[in-house]
This record gives C-alpha cells, structure tokens and sequence, in this order.
C-alpha cells in the first residue's frame, strides 16, 4: 500500500505546492489547456509510479517465493492503483492550498496519521477505542481491508462497506481538490 499512496500523496502535495508557489499553476489556468487535463496527467503520472513500483516489488514477492494465483495478483495490482486516486486528490488539495514547504510537512502527517489509524502499520485492534473509530474515516484503512481480503483474510465490516466509504472519500477530496484549484489565481 504505501509504494502506491506515497507517491501519490507526497506528489502531488509537494509538486503542486512548489508549480502553484512559482507561478506555473496559473500560467496553466490561462493556457487552452483544460484544467481536468493537469489533474489527469498528474494522476497518470502517480499511477506509473506506483505502478512501477509495484513490478518491483511484486517481482521481489514471486522470487522470494510468495505464490499466489494470477487473479490474486491481478486484483492485488487493481487495488493498489485504485489507491492511487483518493490520495493523490488529497496530495492535491494540500498542494492547492498551503505552501510548497507546508505541504511536505502536512503530506507527511498525513501519511503517518493515515498508515498508523488505518492499521497499516499494526492491527487497528490494538489501538485504543477511539482510535479504531478513527480508522474508518481513512481511506488507507478501507483499501487495506480491500487488500486483505484479496489475499483471503477475512475484512473488518463489508467490503461493499470499504468500496462505499472509499467512494465517499473520494468524492470529498475531490470536491476539496476542486475548491482549491477554483480558489487560486488565474
């Protein structure tokens, strides 16, 4: 999960942060350019990075012996690139609307905040009450439980709960993406 939603969050947040500061956001905003057009090139460019980073480690997985069958893998990948999407917005709307050194500072809390409370780092079950509750408000809890079940171990809650809360935040970063991309100058 994290060689997807690295990439993607410190990406965007940073390189965006550092474009908007100097001044290329708004030359792209007066340019014929559409501006749906930069989010997608910056997404697809997040994609390929994780994506390569995933044959990396994927191929690392298969020679230390890890064996699976090719639709695990298959939806493994899938998972992972989906990843991609809600953290880039998020990397995004940071990028959007603090400053190039501020958005490394607030990508990484969020990055460690999102890796500690959605159980990437250690089971949710061994964090205080509160915090579990937490959990479900991060996108990195929902796409772990996604790629655990792909895997076959058993999800906490559905995973049409998980798709659906994924859903959701997604469509709130996007939203935030949005806000910040109308809010700066052209």
């Amino acid at each position: 999960m994290f060689a997807a939603t690295g990439p993607a969050l410190f990406g965007f947040g940073a390189g965006v942060a550092v474009e908007r500061e100097s001044g290329l956001i708004e030359l792209k905003r007066v340019s014929p350019l559409p501006g749906g057009a930069y989010v997608v090139a910056k997404l697809v460019s997040a994609a390929a990075m994780a994506a390569l980073a995933l044959v990396l480690i994927y191929g690392l997985s298969l020679v230390g012996g890890v064996r699976m069958p090719a639709e695990k893998w298959a939806l493994l990948v899938a998972v992972h690139l989906v990843s991609v999407v809600p953290f880039a917005l998020i990397g995004f709307t940071i990028g959007m609307r603090m400053g190039a050194k501020g958005s490394i500072a607030a990508a990484n809390a969020f990055y460690l905040g999102f890796s500690i409370l959605g159980g990437l780092w250690m089971p949710i079950t061994i964090l205080p009450p509160w915090m579990q509750h937490l959990a479900w408000a991060t996108p990195s809890f929902h796409l772990g439980q996604l790629a655990l079940s792909v895997i076959g171990v058993l999800p906490q809650g559905s995973i049409l709960a998980h798709i659906a809360a994924l859903v959701g935040i997604t469509i709130l970063a996007a939203w935030l993406a949005v806000g910040g991309w109308r809010r700066s100058p052209a």
